[in-house]
């Protein structure tokens, strides 16, 4: 087998071909390359190339390089979009003066004197916001008058804004200026 012509093509009968490599494999080569006939049958060249190992190991590194690029890429948008979360001063700053609302069923306008108006699914509710650590906590009052507070931490990503409960977020929104 090391003679010089193992490099070179052996001609199959295109029964042979469908035998080793499947009927599509063969009906495309057969129809591309019209080989001369052997035996009254259209032939195949069949050829076995092995690569040296210089173009497999160049191949695997750059699909690794190009894995690793997108993959990097894929960090320093997820960087960008990262959320901290904001301290009580910060959501004085950032928060307090704005309206976060998701833009379709709710809106939270946060007034400086300590009041918010919110609008859920149309309807206007009234109510208080303070300062509980770092937690913004609003308290709003159901159509029975029954008063409710929630207590949330208060994330940011550029104007994206979560409140998060004990590690899970409960409500996304952007925050706007004033209506």
């Amino acid at each position: 087998m090391d003679t010089a012509t193992d490099d070179l093509p052996s001609f199959l009968p295109p029964s042979q071909v469908v035998a080793q490599h499947g009927q599509a494999h063969a009906s495309l080569i057969a129809d591309a390359l019209q080989f001369p006939a052997s035996e009254g049958v259209a032939c195949v060249p069949v050829v076995s190339i092995k690569p040296p190992i210089r173009i497999v190991t160049a191949l695997a590194s750059l699909v690794f390089l190009l894995s690793s690029l997108s993959t990097a890429a894929a960090g320093q948008v997820g960087a960008a979009n990262r959320f901290r979360q904001l301290t009580a001063a910060q959501i004085n700053a950032v928060v307090i003066g704005k309206v976060i609302t998701d833009d379709a069923h709710w809106a939270d306008h946060f007034y400086s004197d300590g009041t918010v108006k919110s609008v859920q699914m149309g309807e206007t509710v009234r109510g208080t916001w303070r300062l509980d650590g770092n937690a913004l906590c609003v308290t709003r009052a159901d159509k029975r008058g029954k008063r409710d507070t929630e207590c949330n931490e208060v994330w940011i990503s550029n104007e994206n804004i979560e409140y998060r409960r004990f590690g899970a977020t409960v409500a996304e929104g952007i925050r706007r200026g004033e209506w």
